[in-house]
């Protein structure tokens, strides 16, 4: 293959990965329009617009950011939709971006043990007093399968949670209960006043003698 065109293949596929995971506007459901972040994130940029003189409607900014989104996602996907089988073929089609946007209500994982009637915790996020299976839990691997940023756990969210008591209850034998559980926080703006926020999620506990003979 001569220079001339594996330099042409070559820019063939810096373009097109280039458009794969170019950081453009994306679209966003009609929900989400509607969602506090959004809503609080077009009031602050038509306050900064209204105050260097573009007169901007929150309405109005909310709408063209919604149609520019899905201008710039349809026409990606219409550009792109030529190389899908290749990229099915040789597994090169992860053009997403990572940390696109913050997310204001993240959900730290916890783990709680019962003894005795009592509830204690075992592991708690970014607690270093907490750390049963602190290693294993923030494995990149094992994180896949219950860090998410859906409303709802994936499936694999129950297996985790057995695997989890599970190791809780061969570590300790006189824990009768385990709970797994994500507790929900509010991060802010330094201009921001701090917000309250202590909302636990998606609670699962199990039991000793369900999970060992």
């Amino acid at each position: 293959m001569n220079a001339e065109i594996r330099a042409a293949l070559l820019a063939v596929v810096i373009a097109v990965h280039g458009l794969a995971a170019a950081p453009l506007p994306s679209q966003i459901r009609e929900h989400e329009r509607r969602s506090p972040d959004s809503l609080e994130e077009v009031r602050r940029w038509t306050n900064v617009f209204n105050a260097i003189g573009l007169s901007v409607s929150e309405e109005g900014l909310m709408d063209f950011s919604y149609n520019t989104g899905k201008f710039a996602t349809q026409t990606r996907r219409t550009l792109l939709k030529p190389f899908q089988r290749i990229f099915r073929v040789t597994g090169t089609g992860q053009g997403w971006g990572l940390f696109t946007h913050p997310d204001r209500f993240p959900d730290h994982l916890e783990v709680y043990g019962k003894r005795d009637e009592s509830w204690f915790p075992l592991y708690k996020a970014f607690d270093e007093e907490h750390d049963f299976l602190a290693n294993q839990l923030a494995y990149r691997r094992v994180r896949g399968l219950w860090d998410g940023s859906a409303n709802k756990p994936k499936p694999s969210f129950a297996y985790f949670v057995d695997w989890v008591a599970r190791e809780a209850f061969l570590s300790d034998e006189s824990l009768q209960q385990v709970r797994v559980q994500f507790r929900r926080s509010r991060t802010t703006t330094p201009r921001e006043e701090p917000r309250d926020l202590n909302k636990v999620r998606n609670r699962r506990t199990r039991n000793r003698q369900d999970l060992l003979p």
